[in-house]
């Protein structure tokens, strides 16, 4: 069953989300990883939206998922997010 990810960001430090932002796609596609949608200014149809940046992406399935997320290369990457942004990650199984 597919596994997406929805990672809501607002960026605080352009420069050290950028490190993390370069990287970050040749390790998604290492663990089979798809980029589904990635928009810096979405349309808030509905409610008030604390973010200001929507990615969404898809894994064959949760332990697809977890292999990316759980790898050491991604992890590396990650502080450079910690440290640039703010995000809320949600993991939503498909049908």
């Amino acid at each position: 069953m597919a596994v997406y990810t929805i990672a809501q960001v607002k960026i605080h430090d352009q420069e050290t989300y950028d490190k993390y932002k370069v990287q970050f796609g040749p390790i998604l596609h290492e663990y089979g990883g798809r980029l589904v949608a990635a928009d810096e200014q979405p349309l808030v149809e509905e409610g008030e939206w604390a973010y200001e940046k929507i990615v969404i992406l898809e894994f064959d399935d949760m332990a697809a998922f977890r292999a990316f997320a759980d790898s050491e290369s991604y992890k590396k990457i990650a502080a450079h997010r910690h440290a640039g942004a703010d995000s809320l990650i949600l993991v939503a199984k498909g049908r």
